[in-house]
This record gives structure tokens, sequence and C-alpha cells, in this order.
């Protein structure tokens, strides 16, 4: 029950089928890996699992276990009432008062908004569907935004040859280096003559934790360029200190090693932005536009990155914005409008007049959309926990609690929320429903 425990250590405790491994798993719910096990449990001996999550939840008054605890019970209805019947009368009461709690008097369905009654996700066809266009890409060059002295700095570091040190007489310093790389024997000449590699010249291996680019560095001009751009980029290491590496590959062969460097940060996105602002490519705009609507961590980086390069930035979001490709079409239509709501309007409508065509009228028609109606092209699903019968209802200012069914529409609005972008749906609920309600459904969640 140790705070640090971790998930090796409950997996093990998982496997000891003895009566005290409910009772353990459930004192520690609140932790993440004991509450996952639990759930997996529950799913074997639902009732055995209720009966002694009932008693804690009782004891420990907290409000995410007595949901957790809910939630198990009415998705197992005959598990519920053999637990029910295995408790004793005062734990069998008071949870059942929670249980009472829940049904309440539904809101005539005329008092809802028009929203919540027929959400737009909901009608087979969406109104204010934006054109599909077919636009060639406006010329963006690849540039690395620094000066000569800039360049000759970066270019000058000397990587750590800790490696080559370790390095048998015998063997190549070459072929060590490949050597650490994981790369096939077979694969050495090639490399070495500036040739990329190919899937199988790299081997997985479980034990290995990421190379330094320094190792690429160290190798001869042509194979050090070939494996910058051909090596998985997600098996370059990013918890040390690698930055001055990777600005020396690309002050060393400038814009021919930007395809490694993308693949580094579509990899790592939150530390690639970070050595990214000199460097303008329309390949890290779409990376830079996943991050700002999907990547928490690494939004900060690629806003600013794309901030700094705002027309490249414009220039790909126009043409994804109004592409056939789902996600990179929600992707862009989220970044144009994001740009143009926080200060760069004129510069959207800009490019916008570049493309000319039909390309100005259907910005503004992205511009105008009504926000209610601003939906992902595939709406995700709701997840197995979330069961509206176990919350306690938001209730209509004007009386009368929220239907169960209606807390579905507003799970789906607070999945395809952002934290500063909430879809507009959820403004709509806050002005319909009062503050206390509300607060006591987000605290069931």
């Amino acid at each position: 029950r140790q705070s640090g425990a971790s998930a090796d250590a409950v997996k093990l405790l998982t496997h000891m089928r003895v009566p005290r491994l409910v009772g353990e798993l459930v004192a520690g719910i609140e932790k993440r890996e004991m509450r996952a096990a639990l759930e997996k449990l529950a799913e074997e001996f639902p009732a055995a699992v209720l009966k002694t999550a009932i008693e804690h939840a009782l004891a420990s008054r907290s409000r995410m276990v007595e949901g957790w605890v809910v939630r198990l019970a009415l998705r197992k209805p005959a598990a519920m009432a053999s637990a029910m019947a295995a408790l004793e009368d005062g734990p069998r009461a008071r949870f059942q008062q929670i249980l009472d709690a829940l049904q309440c008097e539904d809101a005539p369905l005329d008092r809802l908004p028009e929203l919540l009654r027929d959400p737009p996700w909901l009608r087979k066809a969406r109104t204010q569907e934006l054109p599909t266009l077919a636009l060639e890409l406006l010329p963006v060059p690849d540039t690395l935004q620094w000066s000569a002295e800039q360049n000759q700095q970066y270019a000058k570091y000397q990587p750590n040859d800790w490696l080559l040190k370790r390095k048998p007489a015998q063997v190549a310093a070459e072929a060590h280096l490949l050597a650490h790389l994981c790369i096939a024997e077979t694969a050495h000449a090639r490399v070495l003559q500036g040739e990329a590699l190919q899937p199988d010249d790299v081997a997985k291996r479980r034990d290995f934790y990421g190379a330094h680019p320094d190792i690429a560095l160290m190798l001869p001009p042509a194979a050090s360029l070939a494996v910058w751009n051909s090596y998985p980029p997600q098996m370059w290491q990013v918890w040390g200190d690698q930055d001055r590496s990777i600005m020396a590959l690309l002050a060393r062969h400038g814009v021919a090693a930007l395809p490694g460097f993308i693949g580094f940060v579509q990899a790592y996105p939150e530390q690639g932005f970070a050595l990214a602002l000199q460097v303008d490519s329309a390949a890290l705009a779409p990376i830079a536009m996943h991050a700002l609507r999907n990547l928490k961590k690494a939004k900060t980086n690629a806003l600013r990155w794309m901030q700094a390069h705002l027309r490249t930035t414009l220039v790909v979001a126009m043409r994804d914005a109004f592409g056939q490709d789902k996600a990179a079409r929600d992707n862009a239509q989220y970044t144009v409008r994001w740009l143009a709501h926080n200060g760069s309007e004129s510069q959207v409508r800009a490019v916008a007049e570049e493309y000319a065509g039909a390309v100005p009228a259907a910005v503004q028609a992205l511009l105008d959309a009504d926000p209610l109606l601003v939906l992902p092209s595939r709406m995700p699903r709701l997840p197995s926990f979330f069961v509206p019968a176990s919350f306690r209802r938001p209730e209509l200012r004007s009386g009368g609690a929220l239907p169960v069914a209606v807390l579905e529409h507003i799970g789906t609005m607070l999945m395809i929320s952002k934290l500063d972008a909430p879809y507009a749906g959820l403004e709509v609920l806050r002005e319909a429903c009062t503050p206390a309600s509300l607060g006591e459904f987000a605290w069931d969640l």
C-alpha cells in the first residue's frame, strides 16, 4: 500500500489469490495502479469487491471512492444484490441512501436547452459543412534562420568521445559506433557509403535506453548524415544533454539534415519544438498543429514555433483545413480558428488571399461557423466507466433535474473540449443549471 508501489508490484500482488487481496486493493483504490487491478478483479469477483468497497467508501467518506463503487454497483446489479445482502444493517441502509439520492424528478423536456434535446452530433446531416478543396501548397522554402557566426558556433561543438575510449583495440571506430546504435553488421558498409538505413538494419533491444546524437556526429560526414536522417527517431535519447549535438548536426549538414530533425520533433514534440525556433519548414507545421490541439505537454513549445513561423503555419493550415484527411483537417481548422481568435486574424486572411480562388470564402465560413457546430470529424465514444445513472444530476435553474440520458450528451461535450478551448455547449449548460448542482456533478466524474 505504499505510495510508491509500482505497477509490477501491484501485478505481483494480484497473483496472490487470498481473501485479503480485495481489502488490500480497496484500501489503495485512490492510486491508479491499485484501482486498475481492482477493476480487473471486479470483473471476476464483483460481489466480493463491491462489499469491501462499499464498506471502505462509507468509512473513508471519499467522493472518488463512493463514485467508483456506485458506478460498479449500477453496472453489476446482480452482484450489488449479493453484496447488499452480505452487509450489516447499518452500512446497507447508508449505501441505499446514497443510491436513493440519485433518484430525483426529471425536468420536463421542453425546459431543456435545444442543444441538450437535440445535440448536433446526433443528427444524420450536419449543417455548415465546409468545402473540400484540392490546394497546391504555396511555396515555403526550408531555412535555418541563423547567421554565419551562429552556424559556426553550433558546428564547432565537439561530441563526448567516451564511447570510443571503451572500444576494443581490434574493432574499427566506425564499426563500434554503429554497433552501439544496434545497426546490423551487414549494413555497416552501406551506411558508411552514405546510404539510408533500411527497416531491418536496426535491432530493437529491450534494454536499449536510447542513443545519444553525439554518436552520429562522430561518424564520417556521409555516414553521419545517413544515420541522422534514417535512424528510427524514437531511438534517440531525450533524457540527457542532446540539444547541442542536434544543433551541430543541423549546422554541419544544413537543410540536408532536416529529415532527421523533423523525425526527432515528430517523436519528441515537446523537446523538438524547444530546438526548432530557428528552423522554418512546412513539414513541421502539421506536427505543431497536432500538438496545439492534442498534446498538453508539447503545446507551449509548438505554439511558440507557430508564432515564430506564422506564415508557414497558415500556408499548411489552409491546405489541410479543407483537405480530405479528417485528422489533419480537424487539427488545421482548430489552428486557424485559434490563431484568428488570438490576435492573428489579419495574417489568416492575408494567407487566404494568397491562395485566392475559393479559399477566402472558405476561411470566412470557417471563422463564421456556429460554435455549437464546431465538432470533430469523428466523435469520441464515452468510456465504459462513464455510467450516467451513477452521477448526481445537474438541476435546471427553472426546476427539475436533467434526465439521465442527457448526461451522456454532457460527457460527449467534455470529451471534445480542451482546457483552453471548451466546447461552446458547456456554456449553455452552465447558464441553464444551478452552480451547486453542477459542482456536485463534477465531483462525481
